[in-house]
């Protein structure tokens, strides 16, 4: 009988960015929580001929219902153990691995379909993503959402961590985008909970060259509890920091709301007002401030201070901060989470 067929690269990217895939993650998780086997659908394949001469276009309709636009399918990327294992078929891109595929490498879609692990895609992405698209991939990955491919976001639980991945790198140093995959994810920081969030967070990481502070000791959704001395000034047994960076007890948080609701506002100030007392400098950035360059900038300006921070104040880096804004800001019209 022939092996799954494992889809990667950017046809792998794609599924990861359909509400099926999103879904089909919660039905794994909850099987594996009872420890029994998923139950996986059946898209068509014949398990007396899984190979991807027979059945492209089987796949390809799934992909399709699945959401994914037909214009995107004109290539199915698929991998393989080893180079004499690519199949010779004109609407299929084959990879080899250049060792055994394990089942720590792959993921189950479909009955006789698999995907490639979220650590093998993000190092496959290495080697057709720009810079800030990777960076941007890993926050995700290692995030409690997904960015599907309207544009809109998906709250579902991390595919990985930034740990599994550079472990997953450290065992396959030699694959193609493996260094440019290890340089982006000294950028990446796990939990975040939304693409404001990252862009956030994006803006304290990224290099100097691409519009970042280039600081990397940040945590996302940092747990504060508060104290019994300070439990008088807050009506919160804890907080969560949307950023935290531990060494200069700075806080930043994200603020995307369009209209003042009294009863949250007010339980912001007091949120503010009492980590303030307990030592806390905090900062808030806002969706009008990431709507312009210059109120970003003078931000920006304020957290780098409160990190100790020299500040950058070339030309160039105004230039790459805002072009680094326009990058993170440019799906939020239409990010509203499912």
């Amino acid at each position: 009988m022939d092996i799954p067929i494992v889809l990667a690269y950017k046809t792998a990217w794609l599924v990861q960015h359909t509400t099926y895939f999103c879904e089909l993650q919660q039905i794994i998780l909850a099987a594996d929580a009872n420890m029994t086997e998923p139950n996986v659908p059946s898209i068509g394949i014949s398990s007396y001929s899984i190979t991807p001469h027979s059945n492209a276009d089987t796949i390809r309709n799934a992909l399709t219902a699945w959401g994914i636009p037909q214009d995107q399918l004109e290539q199915i990327h698929i991998l393989v153990s080893f180079a004499w294992e690519r199949p010779r078929q004109k609407f299929v891109t084959p990879h080899a691995f250049g060792r055994l595929l394990t089942s720590e490498n792959v993921l189950p879609i479909a009955e006789h379909l698999l995907i490639v692990a979220p650590e093998v895609c993000f190092a496959e992405a290495a080697t057709w993503m720009s810079e800030l698209e990777l960076i941007e991939y890993g926050f995700e990955l290692c995030g409690d959402y997904s960015i599907l491919l309207d544009g809109t976001s998906f709250e579902r639980p991390a595919l990985t961590t930034c740990a599994k991945i550079s472990k997953w790198l450290d065992a396959h140093s030699n694959i193609p985008g493996s260094k440019r995959a290890r340089k982006a994810l000294r950028c990446v920081k796990d939990r975040s909970r939304s693409p404001m969030e990252t862009a956030s967070c994006m803006l304290i990481t990224c290099p100097r060259r691409l519009g970042g502070f280039q600081y990397r000791n940040v945590e996302l959704n940092h747990r504060i509890d508060i104290p019994t001395g300070f439990s008088r000034y807050s009506s919160s047994p804890y907080y969560e920091l949307d950023i935290y960076a531990p060494r200069t007890n700075v806080g930043i948080e994200y603020d995307g709301s369009d209209h003042d609701e009294g009863e949250r506002r007010g339980h912001d100030a007091e949120r503010l007002s009492t980590l303030a007392l307990m030592g806390y400098t905090m900062h808030v950035l806002t969706k009008a401030q990431f709507s312009n360059q210059l109120s970003l900038h003078r931000a920006c300006n304020a957290i780098s201070a409160s990190l100790r921070l020299k500040p950058c104040t070339t030309a160039q880096f105004q230039k790459n901060q805002n072009e680094l804004r326009r990058f993170v800001t440019r799906r939020w019209a239409s990010s509203e989470s499912k």
